[in-house]
């Protein structure tokens, strides 16, 4: 959705561990693990030393919603920018404390250290201790712009697209009309990848529901009332119906914009 808002704040702890706040709605579809996966690799904390919260528009931060595929590029970007800010300020403690410049200093697997001399270092832990602050906080917040003119519908619909293409190999009766899918192949543009797995589990959803919508899935009518609202009597597919030879392929562009 454009245009939109997210923002997200991150605290640094003695113990270097690293909280990630966000309103962000984990669904299934993966978002923590990807929210956790780009604010280890921006703060130089370890993943398995991130937490990302769940959802608590009273306490988190403001997220204006989880839709479509908006979360890894909003939030992820408002991520990226909260950790930032920390390791900023990582960074202006280390270069007191080691008595060197700054752009000299590397942080990176929870510590600083003097760019070529291993041995000039400090973790992350004894850094925020010895600041006597408890914890470093750090917020981030990305807005995107555009939107349509709602006279013309001219603008700009989202700041981000994901383009994709599929081909399939059926075998039809040309007697009953069923259709069998024989292979289904899935190409997609992702820009860049956060999850290589979870963005073919993500495709691999995309591609059932596809099927489903275009095979099996109808919404029967007798006099305007509805006679197969459920899934007793309204076909979606299942596991036995998926067996196809499915592939997929993720085309990135590890200079894009997209987290």
């Amino acid at each position: 959705m454009t245009p939109s808002t997210s923002s997200a704040l991150a605290k640094l702890n003695e113990d270097g561990s690293l909280n990630v706040l966000t309103s962000s709605v984990e669904m299934g579809q993966g978002a923590k693990t990807a929210l956790a996966q780009i604010a280890a690799h921006h703060s130089g904390v370890p993943f398995e030393k991130v937490r990302v919260s769940e959802p608590d528009t009273d306490v988190t931060p403001y997220d204006q919603q989880t839709s479509s595929s908006r979360t890894t590029f909003s939030m992820g970007e408002a991520v990226k920018r909260a950790v930032h800010e920390i390791k900023g300020e990582l960074l202006d403690l280390a270069a007191e404390r080691l008595e060197a410049a700054k752009e000299d200093l590397v942080a990176d697997d929870g510590r600083v250290q003097v760019r070529g001399v291993p041995d000039r270092a400090l973790t992350y832990a004894q850094l925020v201790a010895g600041s006597r602050r408890g914890n470093l906080l750090g917020r981030g917040t990305f807005v995107t712009t555009g939107g349509l003119d709602p006279e013309t519908g001219q603008g700009v619909a989202s700041a981000r697209w994901l383009q994709a293409a599929a081909g399939c190999e059926v075998d039809v009766d040309t007697e009953t009309g069923k259709v069998e899918v024989l292979r289904f192949h899935a190409n997609l543009y992702t820009g860049r990848t956060v999850n290589p797995r979870q963005c073919e589990l993500q495709v691999e959803g995309s591609t059932a529901f596809g099927l489903g919508q275009a095979l099996l899935e109808e919404m029967v009518y007798d006099d305007g009332q509805l006679q197969n609202g459920n899934l007793a009597d309204y076909l979606i597919p299942s596991f036995k119906d998926l067996e196809v030879g499915l592939s997929t392929f993720a085309l990135e562009n590890p200079d894009s914009v997209a987290i």
